[in-house]
């Protein structure tokens, strides 16, 4: 099972709305381009996804970053819709 972590944030009981992942930050080149690329995968097989940053303003859309349990050295940065923080 998937955990589900706001920082700083006292976790909820009432949550219906799945989170989806919808673009990844794949790489940052040498001279300080973030490259970002479409993406739609299952949440579900990390161990482990936080909230960073919920999208605010002009922004639409929230960032999350997702990782394995022994891993988060290897965890990936994504931008999507935590809507209520569940996984599917």
């Amino acid at each position: 099972m998937t955990k589900c972590i706001v920082l700083g944030a006292t976790p909820k009981d009432v949550k219906k709305k799945p989170i989806e992942l919808l673009k990844i930050v794949d790489s940052i080149s040498e001279n300080g381009e973030i490259q970002i690329n479409q993406f739609r995968n299952d949440v579900s097989i990390w161990d482990n996804v936080e909230l960073v940053c919920r999208k605010k303003g002009n922004y639409s859309l929230d960032i999350i970053f997702a990782y394995d349990d022994h891993n988060r050295d290897m965890g990936r940065l994504y931008l999507g819709h935590w809507n209520d923080g569940v996984v599917e």
